[in-house]
This record gives C-alpha cells, structure tokens and sequence, in this order.
C-alpha cells in the first residue's frame, strides 16, 4: 500500500495540490485541482473557469468554485469521476517524471490519505472510498 498526500513527501506529486500543470483545451491549468474545479464550469461560464485557472493558492481553489456551486449543472456531477480520471490522465501523460513514478509503484495499492475527505480518499478513522486512489491505479495501469 501507497499513501499520498500525507506526511511521507515520497509520492505527494500523485497528490491534485501538486505544482504540476495541467494543459487542457488551449489553457494550462497551475494544477490538476484547478483544473477539476474550473471544468465545473465549462464552457458555459468560462469567466469562473478562468478565475479559478488564475488563482495563485491552490488551498483557495475550492472554496472559490463553492461559491458558485449553483452554477455547476446536474450533469458534472454525474460525470465527475470521470471528469478526474481525463485529468489524472493528461496530467501524469503531461510529465513524465510523473508517470515513471507512478508506473514505479507496481501493483501497489493507491490509497489518498485525506484528513476529512471520505469519497476521494481515507479520513481519519480509516474510512472512506478512496476514489481518488481507485481512479490514479486504473490511469497506471491504461500507462502500461
């Protein structure tokens, strides 16, 4: 077992808060959590898109799509996993020192080690659904 974004810095880059760009439809997003929570956004209201895509702290990034959640249509919802998947994607195809990594973890199991995030990730108390670890091991292994 693999876990990131915790403590051990080994493998924090697999981590959404990571400073590796994302290019994504002609704009390259600071980091893979900027781009999730702009593509709430598009292309219908591009101008929050491009908001959150320039803002500079990353820990501001979500609370700034917050405050427009009633914009984000049902559908992205639905689809939002899948929506990280493309971006987990084009991220560790974008970076190559990233995909070595992450191909160097074998058939290890992903796990996000999330203080309070129960779906993408493990809280606290050891629950949760991991979705984000889940998803990190199906793009390692589509880079196979």
């Amino acid at each position: 077992q693999i876990r990131f974004c915790n403590r051990d810095t080994s493998y924090n880059s697999f981590c959404n808060f990571a400073r590796y760009s994302v290019a994504y439809n002609g704009e390259t997003y600071p980091t893979a959590e900027h781009l999730f929570h702009a593509s709430k956004f598009l292309p219908v209201n591009g101008d929050i898109a491009r908001r959150i895509r320039n803002t500079k702290d990353v820990g501001e990034v979500a609370r700034l799509a917050d405050r427009f959640q009633a914009r984000v249509p049902q559908e992205w919802w639905n689809n939002m996993v899948e929506t990280m998947h493309g971006i987990l994607l084009d991220k560790f195809l974008q970076h190559e020192d990233l995909q070595a990594a992450l191909l160097s973890t074998g058939d290890a199991e992903l796990v996000f080690d999330s203080v309070e995030d129960g779906f993408w990730g493990v809280d606290k108390d050891e629950t949760g659904n991991n979705i984000l670890g889940r998803t990190l091991e199906r793009v390692r292994e589509e880079l196979r």
